[in-house]
């Protein structure tokens, strides 16, 4: 898993190399609808409380994965009963990886 200060959503300029990720989460944390900038921000701050329902109790995660890593888990059968959304979202490699030049 990538370290959350690393990771930021890139510009949409085409200008920039970028890389997919799948940011995955429970049902039960947010929407499916929100926007690719609400995932980063709530995979920055997770774990964290449902945005949905203030009377849940559970601390829920986003996990940010590479194509791989989720086709691992899909193909393992552990990702067939569970209750995540998936977004795929583009972010610059450079931000995920500043060392490297």
């Amino acid at each position: 898993m990538k370290s959350k200060k690393q990771i930021t959503i890139p510009d949409h300029t085409g200008e920039r190399e970028t890389q997919l990720l799948a940011f995955v989460w429970n049902c039960g944390f947010f929407s499916r609808d929100v926007s690719d900038e609400k995932i980063i921000e709530m995979w920055k701050k997770s774990p964290a409380r449902s945005l949905d329902d203030p009377e849940d109790e559970t601390f829920y995660d986003v996990e940010c994965l590479t194509p791989d890593e989720l086709a691992e888990r899909i193909n393992d059968e552990s990702f067939a009963h569970t209750e995540d959304y998936v977004r795929f979202i583009n972010v610059c490699p450079d931000l995920l990886y500043p060392d490297r030049k």
